[in-house]
């Protein structure tokens, strides 16, 4: 088995699986199954091309239909309005509603067969709520995943932490960070890519130019007929392994499956309900407001809880190490009026909680 798996991941590298950021780099086999992105010739033409995050815009939609062929026909009659070319994945249907995720791609395609974006690669199989930070060579970007599809952006600006990334998003998110060096996303991209295509092969293959000669017909063919081998190969290994892996882990942990199961659940509808309030908000406010420039220096001192607004004023609950500092923040601020407690500061642990409310200077 050992032995499939080598000859599996070194076929990868004969596949031309290339990734495009500001130049174009190569997938390659340097030793030992591991990979690394290098530089592409100037003659290399990729079969299966990952696209950086500024190549593409990235949006996720909900649909009132639990039918995914439904949603599908939907979608596709959606996009089909637009210039350029759109790819787009469906998921479970969850309280009567299909969740889709959906990229225009600017026209950078190489003459490629596949066409992924990255942040699909990266974040279709990680945990709920789990930020990823990847840093390839030229720029920072997030990914998360949610019951709602994957959200992710480019890191700088406003957006340069986790908390920024929280409230821009509208999703609350685990704290931590995955961090992913472009090195690693090499070696990602091997043992990813294989299961996504099979998975979701047809959703990002991108139709060809009807005239093509035979020769760029036949090549193709050929080299999806060794892809196939390949994945069938490496799924047929992942598959085993699997099975051995599940069977092992139902005689451990069968009896604390049911509580866990329930607690999954528990933190789930606690999460949407939150995060749809937070929506709500986000969708009522501009992101580059004069509140937002008043906010993000706060993110640095302080973790907020709620942020509301009512009769013209912002109101936010949170929690910090000297509730009073982050008052006379407010109060020193240019674009900021009538800062206030509305609460006393109560202790919690070793922070404070606070309740303060202003307004913004010029607001009617």
């Amino acid at each position: 088995m050992n032995r499939l798996k080598a000859l599996s991941k070194k076929s990868l590298g004969l596949l031309g699986i290339g990734y495009l950021d500001t130049k174009l780099y190569r997938l390659v086999d340097i030793a030992d199954g591991q990979f690394k992105w290098q530089e592409a010739p100037v003659n290399f033409k990729p079969n299966v091309l990952i696209l950086s995050r500024q190549h593409y815009q990235e949006s996720c939609k909900q649909y009132p239909i639990e039918n995914k062929s439904e949603v599908k026909k939907l979608i596709r009659l959606e996009l089909s309005a637009n210039e350029g070319t759109s790819q787009f994945v469906t998921y479970k249907a969850q309280d009567s509603k299909t969740a889709s995720n959906q990229w225009m791609l600017s026209d950078v395609y190489l003459g490629a067969k596949f066409v992924l974006p990255e942040s699909f690669l990266i974040g279709a199989k990680q945990p709920h709520f789990k930020v990823t930070e990847l840093q390839n060579e030229e720029s920072q970007f997030y990914i998360v995943n949610t019951p709602k599809g994957i959200i992710s952006t480019v890191k700088g600006g406003l957006i340069n932490n986790v908390n920024a990334f929280s409230m821009a998003s509208g999703v609350s998110v685990d704290q931590t960070i995955n961090s992913m060096s472009f090195e690693q996303f090499a070696n990602f991209t091997a043992a990813e890519l294989p299961q996504l295509l099979i998975q979701y092969g047809s959703q990002f293959f991108v139709k060809q130019d009807s005239n093509l000669d035979v020769q760029d017909l036949v090549k193709p063919v050929f080299l999806t007929l060794g892809a196939s081998l390949t994945l069938y190969l490496l799924i047929g290994s992942a598959y085993l392994e699997l099975q051995s892996y599940r069977i092992t882990s139902q005689i451990e942990s069968n009896s604390s499956q049911v509580n866990r199961a329930l607690n999954i659940q528990n933190e789930y509808n606690q999460l949407t309900e939150k995060l749809l309030r937070q929506q709500d908000f986000i969708e009522s406010q501009a992101v580059k407001t004069s509140f937002w420039l008043v906010l993000e220096p706060l993110l640095q001192q302080a973790k907020f809880r709620t942020i509301r607004y009512r009769n013209d004023r912002y109101i936010i609950n949170g929690e910090t190490k000297q509730a009073t500092k982050l008052l006379d923040m407010l109060i020193q601020d240019p674009l900021v009026t009538d800062a206030k407690f509305d609460s006393q500061i109560r202790k919690s642990r070793n922070n404070e909680v606070f309740t303060i409310s202003f307004r913004l200077s010029g607001a009617s």
